[in-house]
């Protein structure tokens, strides 16, 4: 257990004073350090830096300089918890505070909660800003009830300099006003139950206007929300700025053969103006102005992506020369209009380049897509699979993971329907041993096989061998190469190294989704883990619980569980010290991780309480479980730093029936029973 943090008291009423130093003394804490007034505070945090600060909420409005009120959170980064009272007007439900609020006169029980609430929540909220900055794109972790900002990481402060931590949205104004109040529009959006909401929004920033993909996710903490937005800067190559830019000549057609829009180069050869063609029909530009340049049917075929057309025009220029060009219609691959491109009499290959890099940066942005949409890291890979495709076309594919110098598939597509895919996923390649991945290991770069029967490396892997080429580039990360991303196809001499250089240009976008995607995994277990002993904590009980008791009952399977509770653990604190309780704890922890199957859910119920949830587990076997989590503590002391200490346990155990039908009454049924056991003797099973 952790020593209780220093309290710095900021009050002036005498009365108050004396509540809370007898509350502190009498629930652990030490004296707290009192100051009558903010300069009197700052004064006493430079020499000894507190834990947390209880302010009279009353002395803020009173106070000028407002630097002060905020410099125990900016300047020594601890919680600020406000003494309210409603007899003087100061309603408890509406303050803005973070960490909450301790009504006065004061009651000790809930001071002491409130204050390790607090405490508990700073904590998570400076560990979350870590994960914040190995977010490689900008990223803000904001309150959602009070939309304060908690952290920003190192991207977001780059294109926004402007908008700090510790600052509310709804006080912003001029340009960083517009910025908060998409904000705080797209956290509304989420909603009391929802988890996610995305937008696609241009913001002002240090670097100019920039177009941005946003997307906000509820993520909940002590049974307070906040909200994580990831910004994700849009690839400037659109499929508009490749379409103006070409080197071709092209025109965009609606459906019924009228001219949208002219690119540059259609525009400058021609002679004419864009206002020159709104609202015209291309016919209207032949030389012959009454004859059709294609049929009503023919539109409707290239308009369903059914087929192309060809054909030979004499255009007229707006000098009035006419120019005979071969035009190549097309769908378009951004919506439902025809793409026209002409030269003169020729297919030139830029129109060809022009469509794979239209095809290349669609595929980009429905991976830009991807990252902003979901965070769910099966949900990114499998996108990635299906979009690849658009770039390079393949039979299968496939993302490998990179653990411990061995790489295995994590996530594939085609596999199935070759009839290979248990062996396929169970392959495990290590990187040092096979040159082909070693090569892209080391230098970051992608490589295509034309014939796997020429490359002995690959060819020894008889899962791989329905394959004949391969085009792989390698996924990176901060420089660091994390993973794989292969295509595969039976054809031999299928790939060349452009296919590989073409993958790399998407492996690279990827890569930004799949560690955006990771990294929030780890955020959402870090919430779920007890720091101490590295098992559950009672949310992640909580929520494993409610989910097994919903799949027992449903498909009628039994379900135990093991409340139990550490025998006169307290004297082991008085005797040996919190820090020697907390060394006992982690070790009884080890013990039982060592002793549960891997289907078991181990967790801390809270203080020197432990669960064991047995799935699958009828009464009588639990309580012989019980028994041998119980002997793994008492037979054995425990090894510490002052030398071995005997320990025991008592244990209650419990299982649904028609009686005890939730999580909720499960934990109350062996608390219950672990109870008895306490009494009736300790160091015992009860059940």
């Amino acid at each position: 257990m952790k020593e209780l943090p220093q309290i710095l008291l900021v009050e002036n009423e005498q009365a108050i004073i004396d509540q809370i130093v007898v509350a502190a003394e009498s629930t652990g804490f030490q004296t707290p350090a009192i100051a009558c007034s903010f300069e009197e505070a700052l004064k006493i945090s430079e020499e000894t830096p507190p834990g947390v600060a209880l302010v009279d909420f009353a002395m803020e409005g009173k106070e000028d300089n407002k630097k002060n009120q905020r410099f125990f959170r900016d300047e020594f980064k601890v919680p600020v918890i406000y003494l309210v009272s409603t007899e003087t007007g100061q309603p408890k439900n509406s303050l803005q505070s973070l960490y909450g609020v301790i009504q006065k006169p004061v009651d000790r029980r809930n001071m002491k909660k409130t204050i390790m609430q607090a405490v508990t929540r700073h904590n998570q909220i400076e560990d979350f800003g870590q994960f914040l900055d190995a977010i490689p794109i900008p990223s803000i972790l904001i309150s959602s009830n009070l939309t304060e900002i908690l952290k920003t990481n190192q991207a977001f402060q780059s294109f926004f300099p402007g908008i700090g931590e510790r600052q509310y949205l709804n006080t912003f104004s001029n340009s960083n006003g517009k910025i908060a109040a998409h904000f705080i529009s797209l956290i509304a959006r989420i909603g009391k139950n929802g988890i996610t909401a995305t937008d696609t929004i241009e913001l002002h920033t240090a670097f100019g206007d920039t177009l941005f993909n946003m997307v906000a996710s509820r993520v909940d903490s002590l049974g307070k929300s906040i909200i994580l937005i990831n910004l994700t800067k849009t690839d400037p190559s659109t499929s508009d700025d490749l379409f103006d830019l070409a080197p071709v000549m092209l025109l965009q057609l609606d459906k019924s053969g009228r001219i949208k829009k002219a690119n540059k180069k259609w525009l400058e050869l021609t002679g004419y103006c864009a206002s020159d063609l709104t609202n015209i029909q291309l016919d209207s530009l032949l030389s012959d102005p009454t004859g059709q340049i294609i049929s009503e049917k023919s539109l409707k075929t290239i308009v369903s992506g059914d087929g192309e057309y060809k054909i030979q025009i004499d255009l007229r220029r707006a000098d009035g020369e006419v120019i005979a060009y071969q035009v190549e219609l097309a769908k378009s691959t951004k919506d439902v209009s025809i793409l026209a491109a002409f030269t003169e009499n020729q297919i030139i290959p830029e129109i060809n380049k022009y469509k794979e890099e239209a095809t290349l940066s669609n595929a980009l942005r429905d991976t830009a897509s991807a990252l902003t949409s979901t965070l769910n890291f099966d949900e990114v890979l499998d996108r990635i699979l299906v979009n690849v495709g658009e770039v390079v076309p393949n039979e299968a594919a496939n993302v490998m993971m990179i653990w411990s110098d061995v790489a295995y598939i994590v996530r594939s597509i085609g596999y199935a329907e070759l009839g290979i895919e248990d062996e396929m996923m169970s392959l495990q390649v290590p990187v040092n041993q096979e040159s082909h991945f070693l090569s892209m290991y080391t230098t970051g770069m992608p490589l295509a096989v034309g014939d796997i029967k020429d490359y002995a490396a690959l060819e020894k892997h008889t899962a791989i061998n329905w394959a004949r080429s391969i085009a792989s580039a390698p996924l990176l990360s901060k420089g660091q190469v994390f993973g794989f991303l292969n295509l595969e196809s039976s054809q031999p001499g299928f790939y060349n190294q452009a296919h590989a250089d073409r993958l790399q240009v998407f492996a690279d976008q990827a890569a930004v989704a799949i560690e955006n995607a990771r990294l929030y995994a780890e955020v959402q277990q870090y919430a779920i883990t007890d720091e101490l002993t590295d098992i559950y904590n009672r949310r992640g009980l909580f929520e494993l619980g409610r989910r097994e008791v919903e799949r027992a009952r449903r498909y009628g399977r039994s379900l135990s569980a093991v409340m139990i509770d550490t025998d006169k653990f307290k004297d082991i604190n008085d005797n040996y010290s919190h820090a020697v309780g907390d060394h006992v704890l982690r070790a009884m922890a080890d013990r039982w991780r060592k002793a549960i199957r891997e289907v078991d859910i181990l967790g801390r119920y809270g203080g020197d309480e432990f669960v064991v949830l047995l799935p699958e587990t009828e009464l009588d076997f639990a309580v012989q479980v019980a028994e041998r989590l119980r002997e793994a503590i008492c037979d054995l002391p425990i090894e510490t730093p002052v030398g071995d200490i005997p320990v025991a346990v008592s244990l209650g155990v419990a299982a649904i029936d028609d009686e005890v039908s939730t999580f909720e009454m499960l934990m109350e049924k062996a608390d219950h029973v672990m109870y008895t056991a306490k009494t009736t003797g300790r160091n015992r099973v009860e059940f």
